[in-house]
Formats: C-alpha cells, structure tokens, sequence
C-alpha cells in the first residue's frame, strides 16, 4: 500500500508559538496516518487481521489455512478470498462463512466454467469447507457426462443413476374365441347363411366397375361371448423428447 508523500506538511519556520502549535500538529497527524498505512502494508503481507477488517486477503487455501489457524474473535470481519478455488469467505470471530452462495450444488454450462468447478464425469473431486476453520472434503461425482439424463426431485441426494424402466401397456391376457359380428351394407341384411362377419351387399358388383364405395357399418345384434388380447408395447430406447446438449458440472 502506497503512504501518499504528497500529504506531508511544510513545516517552513514558524514565525511566532502559534504557527508552531499549528505545524506541530499537523505533524502529528500525518505521523498517525503514516503510522496506519505502514500497519496495513504488514498485514497485507503477513496475513495478520485485525479488528477494522480493512483489506480484502488473497491467498490460496493452504496459505490461507497457515494465517488463520490462531483467528479469534478479536480478528472479526476478517475476509479471504480463495483464489484456488475461487470463494470469498468472512471470519465472524467464531466460524467462516461464504460471501458468493457457497458450493456443492450442480450447474449446466455451455463450456467449461474454469477455475472452483469439477466436470461429473464420476471422478473423485476435493471441495473446499468453510465452518469453524477452513478446510476440504471429498465428493464422488456422478457420472453424468455423455449419459442422457433426466433429473427428479428426492428427499436426499444418493449419487445412484437409476436405470430406466421400459414403458408397457397391460391388459387382457384371455385368448381369442370363435365369435361373430353382426355387419350390414346399405340396404342388405346379415348373411345367416355363409360364415361369420360375411355380409351381403344390395345389387350386383361387375368386375371392372367404375371405383364406388359402400356405406358399411357395425350393427347391433346377437353374438357369442369372446375377447380381445392386449399385447405389451416395447420400449424405445432412441425415442425422446427434442434436448440440447450442456455440460454437466459440481461447484468445488
């Protein structure tokens, strides 16, 4: 930290007890402000707090974990920023807390954040802790690189990927039995004389007939009991919603 020279008083010689008094302290308070200046100069580079909190520290964690192993409450106000791990955190004279949300969280990027961030690629990662003291802890990612993936919302995190569960329709699992259906075409009546679901249609067709079509329709009427089975729908292992691709990443 620069003392600025230029505030140094001109003492010249003073003309009666007055001016002297007055240079005097002048003096006095410009050796007060030097004496200030000096005092934030060496905390800034031995790391020592103090009860004002008038500088911003950056160190690195394990520098910063050296300087602050003897805080006190007396060195209250005290903040760091972490530059490994990029987090700014403030000693309250009992514990450490962080001043930029924190971490353990995840977030998807368009590219790589840098610096305090960990791709889930199911590695094994170091956080950094801010309680009593400052520390690390370890944390297994999950492995969420390359892999579609949806996310559902549970009571706490496990780390588990659940496996996906093939969509199925159930139903009747009866077999077919002989039946019939009563089927009438304009103005023609069911045919009790050939098999099942035949019918009859009112005049000739001619092979080779001008194209035409027939109003068909499904009447009501006496038939045997029988059943229809459901089949089961497989599941499509490509079949998805429109997605976009993101990056996956844990806050260290």
């Amino acid at each position: 930290m620069a003392v600025n020279n230029a505030s140094v008083p001109l003492l010249g010689v003073p003309g009666n007890w007055e001016e002297l008094e007055h240079s005097f302290a002048a003096l006095q308070i410009w050796l007060g402000t030097l004496a200030q200046n000096v005092g934030n100069i060496g905390r800034a580079a031995t790391g020592a707090a103090s009860a004002a909190a008038d500088l911003i520290r950056s160190r690195t964690l394990a520098n910063a974990i050296t300087e602050t192993g003897a805080f006190a409450a007396a060195d209250a106000g005290a903040i760091y920023f972490i530059t490994d791990y990029q987090h700014l955190v403030r000693w309250s004279g009992t514990a450490w807390a962080f001043m930029d949300g924190g971490n353990r969280y995840f977030s998807l990027h368009q590219n790589a954040p840098g610096t305090g961030w960990a791709l889930c690629d199911g590695s094994v990662v170091t956080f950094m802790r801010a309680a009593a003291v400052l520390d690390t802890a370890t944390f297994t990612t999950p492995n969420l690189s390359g892999n579609r993936t949806w996310y559902n919302s549970i009571a706490a995190y496990t780390g588990n990927l659940e496996a996906a569960t093939a969509t199925a329709l159930s139903g009747s699992t009866a077999s077919e039995s002989a039946h019939t259906h009563l089927v009438s075409g304009n103005t023609g009546i069911p045919d009790t004389n050939v098999s099942a679901e035949a019918f009859v249609l009112n005049g000739p067709v001619q092979p080779g007939a001008a194209s035409h079509t027939h109003s068909v329709s499904i009447t009501s009427g006496a038939g045997s009991a029988h059943s229809h089975t459901v089949g089961t729908l497989a599941a499509d292992a490509a079949a998805r919603p429109p997605t976009i691709g993101m990056l996956p990443y844990f806050r260290l």
